[in-house]
């Protein structure tokens, strides 16, 4: 396994564009599970104006959310990419997208352990998950630090 320097590094051209993350606190509301994986498969898809990364994960752990069935899953996360028109007035505009990712999404390989975040995970394995987030394994004691301020009640 990389360690997480390594994949962030292998990251920075990403993140240094013009695309503005959301931070973890953010996002752990919006999702419904959250899961240690292992990568078995990532296949990237660039499109014109997202990109597409298409994973086969096999769950470790759940630590947040329903449990879920045994074996691989087919999940998939897709990435605005910052895009420009030309206004009205001839000036060029661009367009930075918040994203709900980390950064990381578009890195991993196979053999990597990452926590994904997902908004569901079905029984039926004809449905492909999707992911919110993906973030590296020391990011462990933070998520949970988060979950622990969320509560049904909320």
């Amino acid at each position: 396994m990389r360690s997480t320097a390594v994949m962030l590094t292998g990251c920075a051209s990403l993140m240094a564009s013009q695309i503005f993350y959301m931070d973890l606190d953010q996002v752990v509301c919006l999702v419904e599970n959250i899961l240690v994986v292992e990568v078995v498969q990532a296949v990237h898809f660039p499109m014109d104006y997202m990109d597409r990364m298409e994973y086969t994960i096999r769950v470790l752990e759940v630590l947040h959310g329903a449990d879920v069935r045994e074996g691989d899953f087919i999940a998939w996360y897709t990435f605005d990419l910052p895009r420009s028109y030309t206004g009205s007035d001839g000036m060029e505009v661009w367009e930075s997208p918040l994203v709900t990712g980390s950064g990381l999404e578009m890195c991993v390989m196979e053999g990597d352990t990452v926590i994904a975040l997902t908004y569901s995970l079905s029984d039926d394995s004809s449905r492909a998950a999707e992911l919110v987030r993906l973030e590296p394994p020391d990011s462990l004691e933070k998520i949970m630090g988060l979950l622990e301020g969320i509560s049904p009640e909320d």
